[in-house]
């Protein structure tokens, strides 16, 4: 059993073929995972660039200019705060599911459902505690002020709408093979058909190496899938997908790199915990060979 064991550690000649093989199939079944998981991120966050954070916030910060008056520093804050929250992601996310699902369905704009009534209460809320942190009002001030808002609530939706049907209009008579493509990449069971593919090729990795070699090998299959991830995303997908809603849309839009950052800082960890669990392994493995031996 000792013998096995050291063999198994010690062998001079992994198979190189397999290694790399498999350390390359893992590496692009890495990319196709992380482009299936991140993909509804880029469009939400392409669809809040395209103008959805802005056609919500102008209706708003009417009634708030109002208010305040020309408070530019306050002002500023206010719609700051509204474009950058989170409830715009989640209108922006609602938007992006009900749309592709819509254009795979072959359905007109007309019949595409989006229920964001709970998320524009929210934004009325935040604006009003908003102008409310800048002016004193009296009980019939206040009265006036949140029934503005609630019109308002009112006109963003319809212009969200006008918004959205423009974009929907555009991408389904033009991009209609990619949104099928998407459709694919993006559905659960494409997402566990690639995990078992992707777990596949480290159980390779494993099995027909010894532990030194597994020691770096995994980690330096997770940083590489990162690093060439973040080259595709932001440079090369930048640049294109910039070109196409040039071309397709008529304006540029530009996806988040943070995203791309974010999947380098989860390979990175992946990095870090498959290094300490080989080397845990290893030493537990050492541990029992030399009481095996006594």
């Amino acid at each position: 059993m000792s013998y096995q064991y050291n063999e198994y550690v010690n062998n001079k000649h992994p198979n190189r073929l397999t290694q790399i093989g498999a350390g390359l199939l893992a590496i692009i079944l890495g990319l196709v995972m992380s482009v299936s998981i991140t993909a509804p991120m880029y469009v939400t966050s392409m669809l809040k660039d395209a103008g959805l954070s802005t056609a919500i916030s102008h209706r708003l910060m009417d009634t708030v200019f109002d208010s305040i008056g020309d408070n530019m520093d306050a002002l500023s804050k206010i719609q700051d705060s509204i474009e950058d929250s989170q409830i715009i992601d989640k209108i922006a996310q609602k938007y992006t599911t009900a749309m592709v699902e819509g254009m795979l369905k072959d359905k007109d704009f007309a019949d595409v459902d989006v229920n964001i009534d709970s998320e524009l209460d929210e934004l009325v809320d935040m604006a009003y505690n908003g102008i409310l942190s800048y002016v004193n009002m009296g009980d019939i001030q206040k009265t006036i002020v949140k029934a503005a808002l609630n019109y308002s609530e009112t006109t963003a939706k319809q212009a969200i709408n006008n918004y959205a049907e423009g974009i929907y209009t555009d991408i389904y008579s033009r991009l209609q093979p990619l949104i099928k493509i998407y459709g694919i990449i993006t559905s659960m069971t494409f997402k566990i058909f690639m995990f078992i593919l992707y777990v596949s090729a480290f159980v390779i990795i494993i099995v027909t190496n010894p532990v030194k070699v597994i020691r770096y090998t995994l980690p330096c299959i997770f940083v590489i899938t990162g690093l060439m991830y973040m080259f595709l995303a932001n440079v090369l997908g930048n640049r294109y997908v910039a070109a196409i809603s040039n071309r397709y849309l008529g304006r540029s839009v530009f996806i988040d790199d943070q995203i791309a950052y974010k999947v380098m800082v989860v390979m990175c960890v992946f990095a870090v915990v498959s290094l300490v669990m080989t080397l845990i392994c290893g030493l537990i493995g050492k541990k029992n060979m030399k009481a095996m031996e006594k």
